[in-house]
């Protein structure tokens, strides 16, 4: 069965991003490097990266901006919690958010990456 959700926040960013659309299926197996979608209940609906899974059936996960932490990322959460696996993407977010999500962040990243000897940025900044 296949179902449809969007994408909320930029954890995901570069690989989505806010407003995008993601098409899940659920799989019997979930492997290392999926992307997920799960309905956790502390947390709600996330869409994140499986880092690792514990032979309990336990998942670990991951977000792919590396500016970005999110709690639900901290601790194992159960397979059992898993909606479906994402095999489309529709973008659609860059579109919607240009001015103000995807092009501030790659500026950001760039700063974040230049060489803090530069005079004119002062040093890292964090």
């Amino acid at each position: 069965m296949f179902k449809a959700f969007r994408v909320a926040g930029d954890s995901m960013f570069p690989t989505l991003s806010h407003n995008d659309l993601v098409i899940t299926r659920k799989k019997m197996r979930v492997r290392v490097g999926d992307i997920v979608v799960m309905n956790i209940a502390a947390y709600g609906r996330v869409v994140k990266r499986v880092k690792s899974i514990a032979e309990n059936g336990y998942l670990r996960l991951i977000g792919d901006n590396l500016l970005e932490r999110s709690s639900c990322c901290s601790v194992p959460q159960s397979g059992d919690t898993v909606t479906g696996t994402v095999f489309i993407t529709i973008k659609t977010g860059c579109l919607n958010r240009y001015k103000n999500g995807w092009v501030r962040k790659l500026k950001h990243m760039r700063r974040s990456f230049q060489v803090s000897g530069n005079s004119e940025s002062g040093g890292a900044k964090s």
